[in-house]
Parts: structure tokens; C-alpha cells; sequence
């Protein structure tokens, strides 16, 4: 478990959160929610960066003339957009999916939505430490499956981060 205290601009501690660090200490329906919207993210995406990605995947697939990859990735960008647009971002849902406790008080899945505050006093690197370092132990699992496509998928995420 990681520990990590939620500041206010004072510089006060309002909030402990403690984070799962591993996926091994996820419990089964937690690493399953976890996996699913790590799939989405890593998949379609849900910001306008993403979208901007998907934009030149669909240019080179028609300057290619790939009329059935021109299509999927035209649906891709239709859900990359709509996500984008609508605020629904799979980075943060996946990590509200790590929280623990937030100050001593265990959140079930069904109570996420109320940890958007805190995620949202929680510093971007620290979110995307948390993510990349529990990526990197899913990818491991994911070699030892040989699933080559989300694997060059996740390495590429946690190359950038």
C-alpha cells in the first residue's frame, strides 16, 4: 500500500488516501474493474491529446486506402471525442480503482464517484506514478500470457509516462 497525504493550498493536509501499489493486492473485482478501464485507456483513450492521435491514425489509414481500418478507427475517434467531451477519463477512473481509504474509511466500487474530489486535489505526477507503477507489474503478467498487442500497447504508455 502507498500512502499519500491530499494538501490543501494552505499546504495543510486534508485528506491520507492509501493507494493499492500492486496489482497483487488488488482484490479479484477490483483488478478485473481495473483492467477494463486500463483496456479503454489504453485502447481508445479519453482526452483530446488522444484524439488528436486517433485524427492521424485516420489520415494515414486513408492515405493508405484502408477502407476497413479507415472505419474502425473512425468509430474509435467518434468514442475518443465523446469521452473527451463528456469529461469521462479512463486514466482517473482507473486510478480511483487503486484507492484504498481515504482517511481511514474504505470506499467499495460503488461508492467511487464520491472520490472525484480527492482525486482531484491529488497532483498529476502522483497519479501517474501510482499508474505507471502498477502498470509495469500488469505488463508482466500480460508477457508471461503473451498477449503481444496490449503489451506493445502498455509499454508504449509506460515509455511516455
Amino acid at each position: 500500500m502507498k500512502e499519500v497525504k491530499v494538501k490543501n493550498i494552505l499546504g495543510r493536509t486534508t485528506a491520507t488516501v492509501l493507494l493499492y501499489s500492486s496489482i497483487k493486492e488488488l482484490p479479484v473485482y477490483r483488478y478485473n474493474e481495473f483492467e477494463k478501464l486500463l483496456m479503454q485507456d489504453v485502447g481508445i483513450g479519453s482526452s483530446m491529446e488522444d484524439v488528436g492521435t486517433r485524427f492521424g491514425r485516420l489520415y494515414q489509414f486513408i492515405s493508405d486506402s484502408d477502407i476497413i481500418n479507415t472505419h474502425k478507427e473512425a468509430k474509435n475517434l467518434h468514442n475518443t471525442l465523446f469521452w473527451a467531451l463528456n469529461g469521462f477519463n479512463t486514466t482517473y477512473k482507473s486510478f480511483r480503482v487503486l484507492i484504498h481509504s481515504v482517511n481511514g474509511k474504505e470506499y467499495d466500487l460503488k461508492y467511487l464517484d464520491k472520490l472525484d474530489k480527492v482525486v482531484q486535489k491529488i497532483s498529476q505526477g502522483e497519479v501517474e506514478e501510482v499508474l505507471t507503477e502498477v502498470k509495469k507489474k500488469l505488463i508482466q503478467n500480460y508477457e508471461r500470457c503473451f498477449l503481444t498487442e496490449i503489451v506493445t500497447e502498455l509499454q508504449l504508455i509506460s515509455q511516455s509516462a
